[in-house]
């Protein structure tokens, strides 16, 4: 079983990811001031400001149908987080993608958690199993044991069964889940055995799978230079007879490239060779969205693999963006207090947005309802500055933040949360 600590690793989001660039500033602890007086810019935020009601926990179907309205032809929609411990933003997300399912045709889910070990899930699901059940160990361990996300994969059980129901597939191209663990190298191998180019009855195939087995073991220790090369070549081998064999169903040898691009991507990350795992993600996203070319199609992941460009790599985000256009939506989520589960340390941490001349201290003091969604294609004056400084937001771990003039390069839309609370963990 991959251990808690080595999947923390692989889901953590690096400080020098595109929201450490040199505009972004941390807020420093000061008084909030609440009477300040607004900008047009400020102006502009609090009148394209959606309020969204509740009753009892439940989100205004009202309300929800203007944000509906709001994502226009968009035909994938990207539901990011600041961290993966924030409990409020989970319970949002969970009931947004419910109404989007229910009422805008959205039947495609795409998780940030394998894409082998999802799609044995969804198999077992099929077969009756409860996701929820499978899922610990195989799906990320803050989704999969999270009180907030469970209750989605209780929704999609019971979908199951109704005529439209929501197809959960993986994106990530690493695998670190036990199914992966366990299984991964035993299915390729029987996929390899009905092609043309049966190369695993050559005397290398043997060494390759273990080399393999050792990657998916998360295991950082490099091969000798040679050996090294010669894996990649061989994985590049395998990667053009998924290209190239007539022998094998197509929507399997599509399925089996992605999965190696993803391994070759993953030993060059534990290696420390290179790190395009998110790119691949993009990559594994178009992917679904061309095997279901007639759904909509709704991604969860943190909101650094979905941002529409990122500064200091390719990321998945821009990867869609390219291909899809104004097609792709992407939310952020940010609030103005409370706390997150820091899914490394597994203790809660604080929020709080302590510059007056922040997005979170405007919509906390000039906004009635608790959540709220501001439609970032809409604003304009995106240069406004008051007091000489740029109005802030939280763009990552609820310290980094960006100024006003860069949000529409990387968000859509984003939804606001007076407090946050941190996300439930189930051990």
């Amino acid at each position: 079983m991959v251990k808690k600590t080595a999947l923390a690793l692989f889901f953590s989001i690096t400080i020098s990811m595109f929201m450490a660039c040199e505009s972004s500033h941390v807020l420093e602890n000061a008084s909030v001031t609440p009477n300040i007086v607004l900008s047009k810019f400020h102006q502009n935020i609090i009148s394209n400001t959606l309020e969204i009601k509740l009753t009892e926990g439940e989100l205004s179907e009202a309300d929800l149908s203007k944000f509906a309205d709001s994502l226009g032809d968009s035909r994938i929609v990207g539901l990011g987080e600041q961290t993966h411990g924030e409990g409020s933003v989970f319970t949002l997300k969970t009931q947004l993608i419910k109404y989007l399912h229910e009422h805008h045709d959205f039947d495609v889910f795409i998780l940030e958690s394998g894409m082998f070990d999802v799609q044995k899930i969804w198999q077992q699901a099929q077969a009756g199993k409860r996701i929820k059940d499978i899922a610990p160990d195989n799906i990320f361990y803050m989704y999969a044991k999270t009180a907030e996300v469970t209750s989605l994969f209780d929704y999609i059980n019971e979908q199951m069964i109704s005529d439209e129901p929501l197809l959960l597939v993986g994106f990530d191209s690493q695998h670190t889940g036990e199914i992966s663990n366990k299984g991964l190298v035993k299915a390729l191998t029987q996929t390899v055995v009905q092609s043309a180019r049966d190369i695993s009855k050559t005397a290398e195939w043997s060494l390759f799978s273990q080399q393999l087995q050792q990657v998916l073991d998360v295991d950082s220790t490099r091969f000798e230079s040679d050996v090294e090369k010669l894996f990649f070549q061989q994985l590049n081998d395998l990667q053009q007879v998924f290209l190239t064999d007539t022998n094998l169903d197509s929507a399997d040898s599509r399925f089996w490239y992605r999965i190696t691009k993803g391994l070759e991507s993953q030993a060059k990350r534990q290696w420390e060779i290179a790190d395009n795992r998110s790119q691949e993600m993009g990559e594994n996203i178009k992917y679904w969205a061309e095997q279901y070319p007639d759904k909509k199609i709704i991604v969860w992941a943190h909101t650094g693999h979905l941002t529409r460009e990122d500064l200091y790599q390719v990321n998945a985000g821009q990867v869609v963006a390219e291909a899809f256009g104004d097609q792709y939506f992407m939310v952020h989520f940010t609030g103005a207090a409370g706390e997150y589960l820091d899914f490394v340390t597994m203790k809660n941490k604080n929020i709080m947005a302590n510059e007056p001349n922040t997005l979170e201290n405007i919509l906390n003091n000039n906004v009635a309802s608790d959540i709220s969604f501001l439609n970032l294609r809409h604003l304009n004056n995106y240069e406004e500055t008051t007091a000489d400084k740029a109005t802030l937001m939280f763009t990552n771990d609820y310290q980094q933040t960006l100024p006003a003039s860069q949000w529409p390069t990387f968000f859509d839309g984003l939804f606001f949360i007076k407090n946050i609370e941190a996300a439930n963990f189930q051990d």
